[in-house]
């Protein structure tokens, strides 16, 4: 597992004296009686004179040390964090789990060893590694040291343990494969997450980084917003049950040289004040880091690089306008493995050939620890390995103590943070700072600096140019905004149900939009919201109702509840539609307003056999195609109160004929029943629309394999939620 170790442990005069060595060099191991002798000829590669060694054991054997040093492990652990003066984190401990550090960040397993700090993953391990990663032995101090501390000696020399069958030496190492399925489980489980997150504009996320970390400029598309994330109390040090809490979170992905998101990191926030969580771990990262960095800035013309080990801090430089490529490397210990691989020639950082001296200057803007602290050593060795491959290395820190970059931003400005570069970069560097800080592009959505963050726009929102993403953020906004101003908590089923309001009322605000060209006023966006919430909160209720009806009725089967779902849909979407209209007029709520959809509903029903007909006589439509286009047009005017227009009718028949052929149908739907068929064909139908009317994607430019994994999901979430509903609902009944 450590054959370069192994070898300098062993053969000394190979690694230390290799252009010394010109005679013969006897070295004697005690072993068995037996001597091996190493000949070491003039000219030679002395590494190919070595002969194999039968039965050769190091002084000590590493798992005994290791299991001698888990007998006492909390005190070895007191030993090792109180030399770094991260103190022992009484609260957050417990009988098996010992904390160190503020807030507990680092955690010890007091039966297997094992530790990690969370605010850096990669610095974690078993007890040797402790003195490894953390005090910065060799490995073989680290074993002499280790063996030492727990009485593994004799008359003050090591001592060689006995040699058994059980102690042979066999490797444990992993199979390559093993290692690589490992490594992509890691990379898928990032993606996944990623692929849940939302734009950044308009969100929590973005509050937090405005109002807290004072960043003005552009956010680059690497960091969006995750809504919400389950921290479990134990991850939090806490005792009793483990009982789980959502947070909403900002995300960054770190990306592979090759642009592939390999790994995320997540902040996690409070819901109501955009800060970080009180937790005590406030960042985690999922994926394979190892060699990838999170882009905040990209100058392909540059052959400098700017490396920060946070998000924030990267963004501290952008925000003072440096040019050059910027990257976080989301951990100290990532830096050594972000040399460019690409950085040699004329074009540094895109191309070149890989046999001249890298000509990528790289500028490590570290916070200013203090100077036996791990994090400093740490940094240290990743200068010195980047400066071992050739590059030029500079390292860049705060003039006091205990800060960093963001800190500077926030109390001095980013013209101080340009200062500090300026007294520090040599003068071939010095271009690289921009001169013209006023055209730094400012924030979009929000105040100006040291203005409050705004809670409420008093002029309504241009939709013309908006992508349909951008609008659903500014509906998201909106309603984080006005929890703000009522300064309401932001409840878990807040930040399960804000997401879904903010679609659906922005396919309200595009419809209104280009019925008639005209822009929502604030009062308009309001109501809409208001609409949205409305309907999604009937939805179940209205489910609920209906399943229940058919079981006193014994007549419902376990796969109606998609049903039951579809059919609460309509007539939720009436509802709200009459909602609407009730809110806009000044009028109450009509009391009768569940009776009057179910009446529209049958109405509609009972009419959609003769639209077929007229559709499929008329477009020359499958009768299949024509009932789905046919009940598309309805629900179309269920929602919004009146018919489609020719060009829509248009597109909602071409969609129905793409959802018909073979090529379209790439995902196998024979293990499913009709009802989740209709279900999908309904969801894909939506989602083409909003592509080809609303967005003006022509159809053939639309990726309809994301669309039907799109549906997918959104079959698999609400078949779980319906299913969840269903046992409580038997539980109930039992009880009863």
């Amino acid at each position: 597992q450590n054959t370069s170790t192994y070898v300098d442990d062993s053969f000394p005069s190979t690694r230390e004296n290799y252009d010394q060595v010109s005679s013969q060099v006897t070295e004697r191991r005690h072993k068995k009686k037996e001597h091996i002798s190493v000949n070491v000829q003039d000219g030679a590669n002395p590494l190919q004179k070595i002969p194999r060694v039968q039965n050769h054991y190091p002084r000590f054997d590493v798992k005994a040390v290791e299991n001698a040093i888990k007998q006492n492990m909390s005190a070895f652990a007191d030993d090792i964090f109180s030399s770094l003066g991260a103190r022992y984190d009484r609260t957050s401990s417990s009988a098996m789990e010992r904390r160190y550090g503020k807030k507990g960040h680092i955690s010890v397993n007091l039966k297997t060893g094992a530790w990690i700090d969370y605010k850096d993953s990669e610095m974690s391990g078993g007890p040797l590694h402790m003195l490894t990663k953390l005090k910065g032995f060799s490995f073989k101090e680290a074993i002499d040291y280790g063996a030492s501390w727990a009485g593994l000696q004799t008359e003050g020399a090591p001592l060689r343990l006995p040699q058994t069958k059980q102690q042979k030496f066999t490797s444990q190492e992993p199979k390559e494969e093993d290692l690589e399925k490992d490594k992509q489980v890691r990379i898928q489980k990032a993606k996944a997450l990623w692929d849940k997150g939302r734009p950044i504009q308009g969100s929590l996320a973005e509050r937090y980084l405005r109002e807290h970390r004072k960043i003005e400029g552009n956010l680059p598309s690497d960091l969006r917003y995750l809504p919400h994330f389950k921290v479990y109390s134990r991850e939090n040090g806490e005792s009793g049950d483990n009982s789980a809490h959502s947070y909403p979170c900002l995300m960054a992905a770190a990306r592979s040289p090759q642009g592939e998101v390999t790994a995320i990191q997540l902040t996690f926030l409070n819901p109501t004040t955009a800060t970080k969580a009180d937790l005590s771990v406030t960042k985690r990262s999922f994926g394979v880091l190892k060699g990838s960095a999170v882009t905040l800035q990209e100058e392909k013309s540059s052959n400098v690089l700017f490396v920060a080990e946070g998000v924030e801090t990267a963004l501290s430089l952008k925000e003072a306008g440096v040019k050059g490529t910027i990257q976080a490397t989301l951990g100290l210990s990532n830096i050594k493995r972000l040399t460019p691989e690409n950085s040699f020639n004329e074009n540094p950082l895109n191309g070149g050939s890989l046999n001249e001296k890298p000509n990528t200057q790289i500028i490590v803007c570290a916070d200013h620890d203090p100077s036996d602290s791990p994090a400093t050593r740490s940094l240290q060795k990743s200068v010195l390995d980047l400066q071992s491959k050739g590059f030029s290395v500079t390292v860049v820190k705060p003039e006091k103590l205990n800060e960093d970059f963001n800190d500077v931003l926030k109390e001095k400005g980013p013209q101080e943070v340009k200062e500090i570069f300026a007294k520090i970069l040599p003068e071939n560097l010095l271009e690289s700072l921009q001169q013209d800080t006023e055209k730094r592009p400012q924030r979009d959505s929000f105040e100006k600096k040291n203005q409050k963050y705004p809670v409420r726009s008093p002029q309504g929102f241009t939709l013309a140019g908006k992508s349909f993403e951008e609008i659903v953020a500014h509906c998201e906004k909106r309603l984080h905004d006005s929890l703000t101003r009522d300064k309401e908590a932001l409840t878990p089923e807040r930040i399960q149900r804000f997401p879904l309001q903010a679609e659906k009322t922005a396919d309200f605000l595009i419809h209104g939009y280009e019925l008639n060209r005209h822009n929502p006023t604030s009062t308009e966006l309001v109501q809409l919201l208001l609409r949205a919430k409305y309907e999604l909160t009937r939805i179940p209720e209205i489910r609920k109702e209906l399943v229940k009806g058919w079981k006193d009725k014994d007549s419902f089967k376990e796969n109606e509840g998609l049903l039951a779902h579809m059919i609460a849909e309509r007539l939720a979407s009436i509802e709200g539609r009459l909602y609407l209209k009730a809110k806009q007029d000044g009028l109450k709520t009509p009391s009768n307003i569940a009776e009057l959809a179910r009446q529209e509903l049958k109405e509609h029903r009972a009419h959609t056999p003769k639209l077929a007909q007229e559709l499929s006589q008329e477009y020359s439509l499958s009768k299949d195609a024509a009932i789905r286009c046919a009940k598309n047009i309805l629900r179309y005017k269920e929602s919004h109160g009146e018919s489609p227009s020719k060009n829509q009718i248009a597109k909602i028949v071409q969609i129905s004929r793409t959802l018909e052929t073979r090529e379209y149908a790439n995902i196998s739907k024979k293990n499913l029943n009709r009802f989740e068929i209709d279900f999908l064909h309904r969801r894909e139908g939506n989602l083409l629309f909003r592509h080809m009317f609303f967005q003006g994607q022509p159809l053939a430019s639309v990726n309809l394999p994301h669309i039907q994994d799109q549906a997918k999901k959104s079959l698999e979430a609400t078949a779980s939620q319906i299913s969840q509903e269903l046992i409580k609902m038997n539980q109930k009944e039992f009880s009863l």
